[in-house]
C-alpha cells in the first residue's frame, strides 16, 4: 500500500517526461519480475485443493461481490463528485466497472496463493493475540 501511495504522490508532482522514463524502466523490470513471480506461484500450485473447492466457493463469492460493489462505488463516486483527471464517462459506466473489477482478479489470485504461507511457516506463533 505504501508503494502505491508513494507512486501516486510522485506522479502528482513529477514532470510528465520523467514519468514516462520511469514507466519505461519499470515496465522492463516488470517483464523479468513477472516471469519469476508467476513461475514460482505455478510451482506451488497443487491439484489436491480442487476437491475442497466446494467449501470455499461461498466465501469466494462473497469476497468477489464485495470487491465488485467497491469498484462500482468508486467509479460511481468519481463520476458523481466530478473529480478531475479521471477517465470515466457516464455512458461507459458498466464497461468501466467491469474492466476495473476484472483487473483486480489477478491480484486476488496472488493473494490467495500466498495468503497461507505465514500461517504454514508459523510466523504468528509467538503472537500475544492468540
Amino acid at each position: 500500500l505504501l508503494v502505491i501511495v508513494m507512486g501516486t504522490c510522485f506522479a502528482a508532482v513529477a514532470d510528465e517526461k520523467i514519468l514516462h522514463e520511469v514507466e519505461s524502466i519499470m515496465g522492463g523490470v516488470w517483464v523479468f519480475g513477472q516471469l519469476i513471480l508467476f513461475s514460482m506461484l505455478g510451482s506451488r500450485t497443487s491439484l489436491s485443493i480442487f476437491p475442497k473447492l466446494v467449501n470455499f466457493l461461498p466465501i469466494m463469492a462473497v469476497g468477489l461481490t464485495a470487491r465488485f460493489l467497491g469498484v462500482a462505488m468508486s467509479v460511481g463516486m468519481s463520476l458523481h463528485l466530478d473529480l478531475s483527471r479521471h477517465p470515466f464517462q457516464r455512458s461507459t459506466f458498466v464497461h468501466d466497472v467491469l474492466f476495473c473489477f476484472l483487473s483486480t482478479i489477478p491480484r486476488a489470485t496472488i493473494q490467495g496463493a500466498l495468503g497461507s504461507v505465514p500461517v504454514e511457516q508459523g510466523f504468528f506463533q509467538h503472537s500475544s493475540n492468540r
